[in-house]
């Protein structure tokens, strides 16, 4: 729980920094109501906490990361899909139950990892209100990040992948309820007032 403190401060800060210069010298952003402000601040936050986590952070490894016999976690690269599921039913036949504490912990965390960058992304940018769209940014950002977590000595896992891609179809799935389908629904389009500054 410290920890996710810890990396709640340190993006806020951040992304405090990066926010006012973004509002103060980019002309773009001058005009924005406040609720689109306040959007890109929580966007801009979210993406540092995320690389922070993913990233920067080797503490997040060794936390959600879990050890099987014959597997470690460190510099592990998984590219059978759904392997979790083997490691659930291990962790029930052992009678293991802090090993599958841990592992649906783990699993959890992937997903609601993501849920933000599916909300947030179609609000920032509105060309990532189609599904498509949004989907390979998902996949796309994920895999980018398994990719840098391998050459960096830790796990890069297709798994994750999948349960950042559930994650962030979710978040989609909130946003375009609660915002795409209300008549005032472009009142929250970031981007639109762009062009109108042009």
């Amino acid at each position: 729980m410290f920890f996710l403190l810890q990396i709640i401060l340190i993006s806020s800060i951040i992304s405090s920094l990066l926010s006012s210069i973004l509002f103060l010298y980019w002309k773009k952003f001058k005009k924005n109501i406040k609720i689109k402000k306040i959007i890109i601040f929580l966007f801009i936050t979210y993406i540092i906490g995320l690389l922070i986590v993913t990233i920067f952070s080797k503490k997040y490894s060794m936390n959600w990361k879990i050890d099987f016999p014959g597997i470690t976690s460190q510099h592990l690269l998984n590219l059978i899909p759904f392997i979790w599921i083997r490691n659930l039913i291990m962790c029930i036949n052992n009678n293991d139950y802090f090993r599958l504490q841990s592992l649906i912990k783990q699993l959890v965390s992937s997903i609601i990892l993501f849920v933000p960058i599916g909300f947030f992304s179609p609000l920032v940018f509105p060309f990532l209100k189609n599904l498509k769209k949004i989907t390979f940014t998902i996949i796309i950002t994920s895999f980018c990040i398994e990719f840098v977590q391998y050459f960096i000595g830790r796990a890069a896992d297709i798994d994750d992948i999948i349960l950042n891609y559930i994650g962030g179809y979710i978040g989609y799935i909130i946003c375009r309820t609660f915002f795409f389908k209300r008549k005032y629904s472009m009142d929250y389009d970031i981007c639109n007032s762009f062009n109108a500054d042009k």
